[in-house]
């Protein structure tokens, strides 16, 4: 829901999604959101690098 109300081409709520996920235990729900939304990140922009690598992070904790 929460990428309907915003823009579902910015990859922030995606983050906040699977960091909910992520408190409520659920790593392979985590991990698709996540997946999902760093596909949006574009890796040259700098301005998105700290996003990128917040959701690289949390991806990792997924795979533990």
């Amino acid at each position: 829901m929460l990428t309907q109300v915003t823009n579902a081409a910015e990859p922030l709520p995606y983050l906040c999604l699977g960091f909910c996920h992520l408190k409520n235990n659920d790593k392979k729900s985590a991990f698709e959101v996540l997946e999902e939304g760093k596909e949006l990140c574009d890796p040259y922009d700098q301005e998105q690098r700290p996003l990128l690598e917040q959701f690289e992070n949390l991806i990792a904790v997924c795979n533990k």
